[in-house]
């Protein structure tokens, strides 16, 4: 076993970058699902106090979350498109075994 060689986690980085930013996607559609509950529930209960920036991210985040969700959506597919196109030059087995069929 001193001849094996650890396979990296990504050999191919675009899918390291499509993780991190579907990571990010799936955090923004959870956000922009829970503020409207977040926001009913100050409305409903004066007793909690918001604080200026809780409420100024809050709306920041109502208007603009369709726009952000649509951004990393065509990040993801254009990532995914990369992924796959440059699979095959990240591939190392894929190269060695060519190398020991052309030594055959």
């Amino acid at each position: 076993m001193a001849g094996t060689s650890r396979k990296p986690l990504f050999p191919n980085p675009f899918y390291f970058f499509l993780l991190i930013v579907s990571v990010l996607f799936v955090v923004t559609i959870l956000a922009y699902l829970i503020i409207p509950e977040y926001q009913k529930a100050l409305m409903h209960h004066p007793e909690i106090k918001q604080s200026l920036s809780n409420k100024a991210f809050s709306d920041w985040l109502d208007r603009s979350a369709p726009t952000i969700i649509g951004i990393e959506f065509v990040i993801m597919l254009v990532l995914s498109v990369v992924a796959m196109l440059a699979d095959d030059k990240f591939d190392r087995t894929k190269t060695e075994r060519d190398v020991e069929q052309h030594k055959k």
